[in-house]
């Protein structure tokens, strides 16, 4: 069989037939050897004279690596740079519709705003507590949790906190995100439709293995805990 050496008629070739051709070429070897040394101020310049269509292979494989490279180096900065986004799937609930998503009221801020999904006025009596729909439900990528946290704003004036702070949610939870919100003020606390009443802040998370050991290895500190050290 008589090929044509052009790229659009290496392209229309099957795979096996683009693989006889690698293997059939004049410098195969040299197309394999030439991926192999990036240190090459003149990649191309080596490939001049192997055979058309395995140049060609050699091309399109050196670009696919490059792509995988790119990608996998994305990935990484994703999990090392706190500054990347991070893409966290939505679904907003029946009562949640109309509300505002979670939203970082601030360039710097660490935490998106959780908003009240109740349908009319709530008061919490001092010393009550009760478990605030946010009318989302999120999936968190594998390898982070979200962790709930209190606004410092409703802690100071009112006197409100989350009993469980900072609540953790789990990448493979897909229930609905609420809040357990206590008044620990002295006066009633009054929430509203669309209230800001917590934040949510996502991390990264370590997943341990456990290895049962006779004896932890010995620090200065030893077993003192519970103000040990001492106050000042």
């Amino acid at each position: 069989m008589r090929l044509d050496r052009s790229p659009d008629s290496f392209a229309a070739l099957s795979l096996p037939q683009r693989e006889a051709c690698s293997a059939g070429g004049r410098c195969a070897t040299g197309a394999a050897n030439f991926l192999n040394e990036s240190q090459d101020s003149q990649p191309w310049s080596r490939c001049e004279r192997l055979n058309p269509i395995v140049r060609d292979l050699a091309r399109s494989a050196q670009a696919r690596v490059a792509e995988a490279s790119h990608a996998a180096t994305k990935s990484r900065r994703v999990c090392e740079d706190p500054g990347m986004d991070l893409v966290v799937s939505v679904t907003v609930l029946p009562h949640g519709e109309g509300l505002e998503l979670p939203k970082y009221s601030t360039s710097g801020a660490a935490g998106c705003d959780l908003r009240a999904a109740i349908e009319t006025e709530m008061v919490l009596a001092p010393g009550a507590r009760a478990l605030i729909p946010i009318g989302i439900a999120i999936a968190i990528p594998p390898g982070y949790e979200g962790q709930v946290r209190m606004r410092s704003g409703l802690a100071l004036k009112h006197g409100l906190t989350l009993l469980n702070a900072p609540g953790t949610i789990d990448s493979d939870y897909r229930g609905e995100v609420r809040v357990i919100l206590a008044n620990l003020g002295s006066e009633p606390a009054i929430l509203r439709r669309g209230d800001r009443i917590a934040q949510l802040v996502f991390a990264p998370v370590a997943r341990a293995r456990f290895e049962k050991v006779s004896a932890l290895p010995v620090t200065d500190r030893r077993d003192g805990g519970f103000g040990s050290t001492g106050k000042e």
